[in-house]
C-alpha cells in the first residue's frame, strides 16, 4: 500500500480582520492550517492557508 500526500495552498481575503479570523476558524475545522501572518493589503486582510490530505 502506498500513501500519497497532496498539498495545496490558498489565499483567503476579507474586508475586515474579524471576518478573516472567522473564515480561518471555519477552514481549520476542514483541515486547513494557517501558514502565514495576517497581512493588510490596500484595506483588505489576507492570509495563506495550506491543506494536507493523505490518501
Amino acid at each position: 500500500m502506498m500513501q500519497q500526500i497532496f498539498r495545496s495552498r490558498k489565499i483567503e481575503k476579507a474586508h475586515t480582520r474579524v471576518d478573516l479570523e472567522k473564515t480561518i476558524a471555519e477552514n481549520k475545522e476542514r483541515g486547513w492550517k494557517q501558514i502565514s501572518d495576517i497581512k493588510e493589503d490596500y484595506g483588505n486582510y489576507q492570509v495563506v492557508l495550506e491543506f494536507t490530505n493523505p490518501r
